[in-house]
């Protein structure tokens, strides 16, 4: 007989990449020691008879590259400045800030010269205002590569087609073809697309973009950083916002990603591509077998139907080691779906954690006109964690067919804990199909209805006894609804079913103010008016105007917060245990620093999550320590002097 897991793997994704030191603010430092030559290019005041090529601190540039202090000589177009280099050189081409290029565009195909002196293409000047390319509709692809494609940095520049924009009065109408804002594609041996940076720059109304590897093709380190990606939708075919193919080492992090994959709600049916039409094809996000990637802190809007999907298609962890970390889905018909496309199971993804993400009011929109909501779904793991995440405000009455988390397929060493369902109408809020588990548990988890026509928990087959376990979780709201094989148990019978303690479970946690969602973020702390006031916001962040408010840190700590349970800290009280302050510095990055006079006392500290669950544990050097390694949130020190005295309880955000 198959066996449960009593005390399953807790584990954080660690990987390794090559990342440049980041300023105050977040942004990537460049320093002129690192480059050979400095190449200045602009559209108003350029000429490519007088253009030079300059060396790092020279007389006209002076000490800071992206600030000329004397009267340099740009060249005035791409093609002309990029012969003044090869490829494996590693120079900065600089486009002016405020100029627009126009036309048939391409960034050159060029290496850089290692990854401390890659290739950069950025901006210079005093304006505060990207550098625009406006493609043209019969451009092909803007960001390509032939062979490898390896040292380049990409770095606050802004692509448009507004020939494909149809409240632009340069549009041009609904066409099959469509440019790409990049495709970088490997599929032999002899090519690698590695060390690549894209960070700052705004992408929109392309057809999509892709970094893919195939065959002996490969990719590895590539990082996309404060990225704003909107708009993209195709007419003859898929359309995607990113889409990767066997990518290892891949970081994904603070981009926003909004209404990708279409241009308008599906109104002939049958996925029809045409004007732009969803369809069930297209999404924000796309990752096929995937290795070592993490998606930190990004923001998925109203993609055509899924916010991030992933594939692993190739048999046993052939996606691996996976971490999804505090991001945002919001009005996504499936939030994340982490297991489509099965063709040889089992445990096609081996270790994934999915921990402290915001799912808020999935399917409004209704992009492919289906009434669905499902926010995250889970089939073929092999050692996972769902922890932490909040599925909350499914509030459309047009909605009858919500899913809070699916788990199909073959499962071993899976954990959901501590997660909040939250507000979820005509939700099943646990839904388990066409399983076959080894090693689950699931437990600590509130699942808490708002209707009678949502459930609790739904089994579509038997009870797999012996290798499933639930503990401590709690079904809150109306009478409990669950259903095992198509018949509804009372509390008592799930019980003897399950063998889960049910004593407290329908205890009312003490929510802080858990009606907290976007739609009253965007009132209350943004002051705007409505949804499409916040999304035409959102398209003005860029490099010189990346404001915190708007980033799914600042959204995510705020609604957490209203989840924060007073009655779950397990320290009687925490303004009562608060006896003396013992934080110095809350730097909320992760870092911090408590008093030197009292680091005597202090044994160890317990890093307590909103759930009531030590997290982490700091017994080591605790005058200056860190838990960067968890997730965004608001978290309880518990100062300990032994294992059984508490000193001090406060409270720590993380942002």
């Amino acid at each position: 007989m198959k066996t449960i897991c009593n005390l399953c793997l807790l584990f954080f994704v660690t990987i390794s990449f090559s990342q440049q030191r980041l300023d105050s603010d977040g942004w990537t430092v460049f320093e002129s020691k690192n480059t050979s030559k400095i190449i200045y290019i602009s559209s108003t005041s350029g000429d490519d008879t007088t253009g030079k090529v300059y060396a790092p601190n020279t007389n006209e540039i002076g000490n800071d590259p992206f600030l000329p202090n004397g009267n340099i000589k740009p060249f005035k177009t791409i093609d002309q400045a990029t012969k003044q280099f090869e490829s494996g050189e590693a120079v900065w081409v600089l486009f002016k800030r405020g100029d627009v290029f126009k036309g048939e565009l391409t960034l050159p195909h060029r290496n850089g010269e290692s990854k401390d002196r890659p290739m950069l293409y950025g901006s210079y000047g005093v304006k505060k205002e990207m550098p625009l390319f406006e493609i043209a509709v019969s451009n092909k692809t803007v960001i390509r590569n032939r062979k490898d494609y390896k040292y380049v940095a990409i770095v606050g520049l802004s692509f448009d087609v507004p020939g494909r924009n149809p409240d632009d009065p340069k549009f041009e109408g609904f066409k099959n073809e469509a440019p790409s804002a990049f495709s970088l594609l490997c599929t032999t041996a002899d090519c690698e697309i590695s060390s690549l940076l894209i960070e700052g720059c705004v992408f929109r109304f392309f057809r999509g973009n892709s970094i893919q590897a195939q065959k002996d093709g490969v990719v590895n380190e590539v990082t996309l950083r404060r990225n704003v990606l909107t708009d993209m939708y195709s007419s003859g075919g898929h359309s995607q916002g990113l889409f990767t193919g066997l990518v290892n080492n891949f970081m994904l992090e603070e981009n926003i990603f909004d209404h990708n994959g279409w241009y308008k709600q599906s109104y002939t049916g049958y996925n029809d591509r045409e004007e732009g039409q969803a369809t069930i094809f297209n999404h924000n996000t796309y990752f096929q077998n995937p290795t070592n990637v993490i998606f930190r802190n990004n923001s998925f809007y109203r993609p055509s139907s899924i916010g991030t999907k992933w594939t692993a298609n190739d048999g046993p962890a052939s996606g691996l080691n996976i971490e999804v970390s505090n991001n945002l889905f919001h009005d996504c018909e499936v939030g994340i779906s982490l297991g489509g496309n099965k063709t040889e199971a089992p445990y096609r993804f081996k270790d994934v954690v999915v921990q402290g993400n915001v799912f808020n009011s999935g399917g409004l929109s209704r992009q492919t006109d289906r009434t669905l909501a499902w926010n995250m779904d889970i089939e073929d793991w092999d050692n996972g964690v769902f922890r932490e995440n909040y599925i909350v405000h499914q509030n459309s009455d047009e909605i009858d067919n919500g899913i809070g988390i699916k788990i199909v397929g073959e499962n071993r060493n899976l954990t959901i804990e501590n997660n909040i369902l939250y507000g979820l109408k005509k939700t099943q809020y646990l839904s388990i199909r066409n399983y076959d588990f080894m090693s689950t548990i699931i437990k600590g988890n509130d699942f808490s209805t708002v209707d009678t026509r949502s459930k609790h928990i739904d089994f579509g087959d038997k009870f797999p006894n012996g290798n499933i376990k639930f503990e401590d979780n709690k079904y809150l709201g109306q009478t409990p609804n669950i259903r095992v094989d198509s018949k509804t148990e009372t509390l008592e019978e799930w019980s003897n079913i399950s063998t889960e303690d049910v004593s407290k479970s329908i205890e009312q946690p003490d929510y802080k103010d858990p009606t907290r969602s976007l739609e009253r973020y965007i009132k209350e702390e943004l002051n705007l008016n409505s949804l499409d006031e916040f999304y035409l916001e959102l398209r003005k962040q860029n490099i010189f105007n990346w404001r915190k408010a708007y980033t799914t840190q600042a959204i995510n700590s705020w609604i957490k917060e209203g989840f924060e349970k007073n009655s779950l800290l397990h320290v009687t009280d925490y303004e009562k245990n608060k006896r003396e302050t013992f934080l110095k510095y809350n730097y909320g990055d992760g870092t911090f620093e408590i008093i030197s006079n009292v680091s005597d006392k202090v044994t160890c500290i317990e890093v307590v999550s909103l759930g009531g669950v030590v997290v982490k544990t700091i017994k080591n050097d605790v005058k200056f320590n860190t838990i960067s390694d968890l997730s965004s949130g608001l978290y309880f020190f518990r100062f300990k002097k032994d294992t059984s005295q508490v000193l001090s309880v406060e409270r720590y955000l993380k942002k």
